[in-house]
């Protein structure tokens, strides 16, 4: 019999100790005192002895229904059977008792009727309870409860089968055969019960372990050896009184009110199953030497009995390694199939995959391999830390984090095998006690530069609105200030009020300059787009970027006859050319080439290099120069207005923002390329312009 392990709690809330005391624990050992008590009570109390089994029995009723009362549905009504078979036995007990102190006890009597309807109701409830599992049956649970059956039956077969045929069918024999019969029963339906993993709980091991006592009880009682002995009542006795106890504690255990699947259960491997071929093959010569113990030996019939009943074993034992065999192949047959859609999935996974174990990557998908350059067998003999980002080689997630929830999502830097840095987002599945992880890793580098991006237009978004909110404002004030001006210079008379007019008249034309440049960067300014050819705009402002970049600096221009028109403001696309060229120039000052390209690009299969522009034909203008270059920081700020690294004096920092302005407000996109040393490159992209029969716009009208 199987105890319950640990300080189990008794069937009600902690808060009463009554009612912990009234647990199975405390049942079961208030039950085996009571039975030694039974067992060393004098020859002749034999009232004593009757009312103190009654009470026995009375206690099991009464546990069993005191447990019925809190089990909720759908058990309630089988444990509510179990009970009232435990009622009737223990009336039988008492009725027996009775008889036997009148001295009108028969062999069978009427307490036999009621120790039948015991085992019928007992085996109702068992029945109701199984109907009620949580596991599907099969035709290996089917054969193994078979298995049992035979075999017990096998064992009772010389004691009290065999001795029924033999001697006939009267009263006694038909009592002692369906007691028998009832233990059989009782036997195999619990062993159903006991193969579904969500019943294999502790209440059923107790009522296991009960119905075993009884079977064990009656087997000695009616085994002739034995049963010529004084000391046979007590053993039978102290075992029919530990099955009451056993099923009380049954019905009080915590584990007999779960109406589901109990935690941690678990289904049975097919090869362990095995276990129950054994249990048959065990009873065929248990059996025959149980026969020779207890007969004179076998005679004609009875060989063709037991050759009968070895028979049924066997074909039971092929059966059931028949099903064995197709379980353990039909398992291999899904494991194979679940290991290859593993690694089909596995492989084939868009986003890289790391197991890891014992700091080490075991197994890794094509995707992180291409992420990080290496192959598997290289990532396998490689230590983490080695394709780590210095920065991050340290563990950035707290270990306890991991262990409390098993999870964690964080970001990491891999170094590409080429030495580029990778950021990826990283979610990692771990289970720390078995030094196990799955780490899913996707590649955001692209994501993290397009945030960047974003963050700098929001900003650029932003300080243009105020530019062209200040632009607004400061150009009413111009207007005013121009305005009162010429009417000073019709009233002043002089040459010096005449020139002193003249002076703020050229200060408000400065200005005004100044708050078309704010309105161009923040794209509110209202331009005059024609469909036109960039090249004869280049070719239009090349004689007035001459005079600007000056004789040190060597002039090129390179125009491709494929470059598609362009939608645009001649005038302020003009401006562009000329803004970029007077960067170039000061980025020059001991003299160097200035190259202007006019060409055709295609950005449909060249996206890389062009981030957040949408597929499609463009006419592509670069600017480039031979100067100084632009260092990586200042490149992230060259179009925000008024930032420059030109002296005071001479540069107002709104050359590049206003240039900025004109392109995004043209349509188009611009992209700086430069580095310390080795010159710069502006890049401008101007959608190609969609007209019907290609009315191209003379720049002179």
């Amino acid at each position: 019999m199987r105890q319950s392990s640990g300080s189990a709690p008794g069937i009600a809330e902690r808060g009463s100790w009554r009612r912990r005391a009234f647990s199975a624990p405390a049942f079961l050992s208030v039950g085996a005192l009571s039975i030694v008590v039974y067992d060393r009570l004098p020859a002749g109390w034999t009232v004593v002895g009757a009312i103190l089994y009654f009470a026995i029995g009375l206690a099991a009723v009464a546990a069993l229904t005191f447990g019925t009362l809190l089990k909720a549905h759908p058990l309630r009504p089988a444990w509510a059977l179990i009970a009232a078979s435990q009622a009737v036995w223990a009336s039988a007990d008492l009725l027996w008792s009775l008889l036997d102190m009148a001295g009108r006890l028969t062999d069978p009597s009427v307490a036999d009727v009621f120790y039948v309807a015991g085992y019928i109701l007992l085996a109702v409830g068992l029945a109701l309870m199984l109907r009620l599992g949580t596991q599907r049956r099969d035709w290996g649970d089917i054969v193994d409860v078979a298995i049992i059956a035979v075999a017990a039956a096998l064992v009772l077969w010389p004691f009290v089968f065999e001795p029924t045929v033999e001697l006939g069918w009267t009263l006694s024999n038909f009592a002692a055969l369906a007691y028998s019969a009832g233990d059989v029963l009782l036997l195999a339906l619990l062993a159903a019960l006991f193969f579904d993993a969500g019943r294999r709980t502790v209440s059923v091991s107790l009522m296991v372990g009960a119905v075993s006592l009884v079977f064990a009880a009656d087997l000695v009682y009616y085994v002739p050896v034995f049963a010529e002995g004084a000391a046979v009542d007590r053993v039978t006795n102290a075992a029919w009184l530990g099955g009451y106890i056993l099923l009380g504690a049954a019905g009080l255990h915590r584990s007999a009110r779960a109406g589901a699947i109990s935690s941690g259960a678990t289904v049975d491997s097919p090869l362990r199953r095995l276990r129950f071929i054994g249990v048959a093959l065990f009873a065929l010569p248990c059996g025959g030497l149980l026969d020779e113990l207890v007969g004179d030996g076998f005679a004609a019939d009875d060989y063709a009995a037991f050759l009968a009943a070895n028979a049924a074993v066997a074909v039971l034992v092929v059966l059931r390694t028949g099903l064995l065999l197709h379980a353990v192949e039909r398992a291999r047959r899904v494991g194979s199939a679940a290991q290859s859609r593993f690694e089909s999935v596995f492989k084939s996974a868009g986003l890289g995959i790391v197991i890891a174990r014992q700091g080490r990557m075991v197994q890794t998908n094509h995707a992180f391999q291409e992420l990080v350059g290496y192959t598997g067998e290289e990532l396998a003999r490689m230590p983490p830390s080695s394709i780590i980002h210095p920065e991050d080689g340290h563990d950035i997630v707290e270990e306890e984090v991991i262990v409390r929830s098993g999870r964690a999502m964080f970001l990491r830097r891999y170094i590409h095998r080429s030495g580029a840095i990778v950021q990826t987002q990283i979610t990692l599945t771990a289970a720390p006690e078995e030094d196990f992880a799955v780490a899913v890793i996707e590649d955001i580098t692209r994501r993290t530069e397009l945030e960047v991006l974003l963050r700098d237009a929001q900003k650029l978004e932003a300080v243009g609105r105020l530019a062209g909110g200040v632009a607004h404002d400061f150009n009413n004030v111009l207007t005013v200030v121009s305005g009162h001006a010429e009417l000073l210079r019709e009233e002043v008379s002089g040459q010096q009020g005449q020139d002193d007019i003249t002076v703020i008249l050229d200060a408000v034309r400065r200005a005004s300059d100044l708050t078309r440049q704010l309105l161009a960067f923040s794209r509110v300014q209202e331009l005059e787009p024609v469909v036109l050819d960039a090249a004869d705009v280049v070719r239009e402002t090349e004689v007035l970027l001459d005079r600007v970049i000056g004789k040190f600096v060597h002039l090129e221009t390179s125009i491709e006859d494929r470059a598609p028109l362009v939608s645009a403001d001649p005038v302020q696309l003009g401006q562009v050319l000329l803004n970029l060229a007077v960067n170039a120039r000061d980025a020059m000052p001991d003299g160097g080439t200035l190259g202007i390209r006019v060409e055709e690009l295609d950005t449909t299969n060249d996206l890389e290099d062009h981030r957040g522009v949408a597929p499609g034909r463009y006419c592509r203008i670069r600017v480039s120069d031979t100067g100084t270059g632009i260092a990586e920081a200042t490149q992230e700020r060259i179009f925000e207005p008024f930032f420059t690294t030109k002296e005071v004096g001479k540069g107002t920092g709104l050359g590049l923002a206003t240039t900025y302005g004109i392109v995004k407000q043209s349509g188009g996109h611009i992209f700086v390329d430069s580095q310390l040393g080795h010159g710069t490159t502006f890049e401008i992209l101007l959608p190609a312009a969609i007209v019907a029969d290609a009315q191209l716009t003379p720049l002179a009208a």
